[in-house]
């Protein structure tokens, strides 16, 4: 039979246990929090980003998507991994409670309790993804700052600047009326020649006296 002080040491042990214990789960859901409002504001961020249709903003979507794009599935993927985190949970929790319920005349399942024990290790793994998904997502957001500072430092060149060649065509100008030529003056009819009789004897005729 343990002693008084053995039984001290065991109850002092106990109270630490779960004072480390209330506050592991305090900061895991004070992180969990923080790392879902800032994946859904990256999220924000993208979006602005892409739909807009002035500058500087849609110069910036079109020269840093691949960033842009690395950022938003990061933010998601980060999302995914805390509702996987909360599921998992979920089903450990209650799996574990069966388990503190059961007696000798009813054992737990043995699939069960080794279920219980797969997702005892997944619920960590799926923790920590969703804290390294939002992590990455704010490096590359640092990362892309500084890029897009010098983007919108840098002198932009004449010909962005230079209005383009209006499209509209002048008016042409009105042609001017075509006048009929002048209709030619009919041509005068000159009188038949009248045909006169020769004067000229025929030198081979015979002449009378």
């Amino acid at each position: 039979m343990p002693g008084p002080e053995e039984t001290a040491a065991t109850a002092a042990a106990n109270e630490l246990r779960q004072r480390l214990n209330a506050r592991e789960d305090a900061t895991n859901s004070s992180l969990s929090e923080k790392v879902r409002n800032l994946a859904l504001g990256l999220i924000g961020f993208f979006w602005a980003v892409v739909s807009a249709d002035k500058e500087p903003l849609h110069g910036i979507a079109i020269s840093h998507m691949r960033w842009l794009m690395a950022i938003a599935v990061c933010a998601v993927l980060s999302l995914f991994c805390d509702l996987l985190n909360s599921l998992i949970d979920h089903f450990h929790t209650s799996l574990l409670m069966d388990e503190l319920e059961a007696t000798d005349e009813k054992p737990p399942k043995r699939g069960r309790v080794l279920l219980r024990r797969a997702l005892g290790g997944s619920v960590r793994l799926s923790f920590y993804a969703k804290i390294a998904f939002g992590s990455i997502a704010c490096v590359a957001l640092l990362l892309l700052v500084p890029k897009i500072l010098t983007q919108l430092k840098a002198p932009v060149p004449a010909e962005a600047t230079a209005k383009p060649p209006s499209c509209v065509q002048p008016a042409a100008t009105a042609a001017a009326p075509v006048l009929p030529a002048a209709a030619a003056p009919a041509p005068q009819s000159q009188p038949a020649a009248t045909t006169r009789p020769s004067l000229r004897l025929n030198s081979t005729a015979p002449i009378r006296k």
